[in-house]
């Protein structure tokens, strides 16, 4: 194609509203038009997906919110349950010394009965013989009365 051409027809393309339009129909330009028409309603209609998206990760990140709140919550209880657990094994504790004071004691208590039950039966050993001697002295002064 010649340059004289080519001026002709960029000239009529500029000035010739109907030669506009023929060459634009035969180089498909109204197909071009249609499918920027197609693309611009699949953009409207992505960008609405992309809203919904966003406000279904919104929910989303609302309830991660909400679960990492309630997983504080139940550190914290596990926190005070460790806590009161603590406490009673040192309750527990304090029992067992307690307890074994206790068994100190008893020891101790039964040593002690027992030194008591030998006392008593030494003092039972000493009032019958102190007992068979007062029944012999009054046997011998009753066998001198008869006398």
């Amino acid at each position: 194609m010649t340059t004289d051409i080519k001026k002709e027809i960029i000239r009529l393309l500029q000035e010739d509203q109907e030669f506009r339009y023929t060459v634009a129909g035969l180089i498909g330009l109204e197909e071009v038009l249609k499918r920027l028409d197609r693309h611009e309603q699949r953009m409207s209609e992505l960008l609405e997906e992309q809203r919904n998206i966003r406000q279904e990760q919104t929910k989303i990140w609302e309830e991660i919110k909400k679960l990492r709140e309630n997983q504080e919550n139940l550190w914290e209880e596990v926190r005070a349950l460790h806590e009161g657990q603590n406490r009673l094994w040192e309750e527990v504790r304090a029992l067992r010394e307690g307890q074994n004071k206790l068994f100190e004691g008893y020891g101790r208590l039964e040593k002690a009965l027992e030194g008591l039950v030998s006392v008593q039966k030494n003092l039972a050993r000493q009032v019958g013989a102190l007992s068979d001697t007062i029944f012999i002295h009054r046997l011998r002064k009753k066998g001198r009365k008869e006398e």
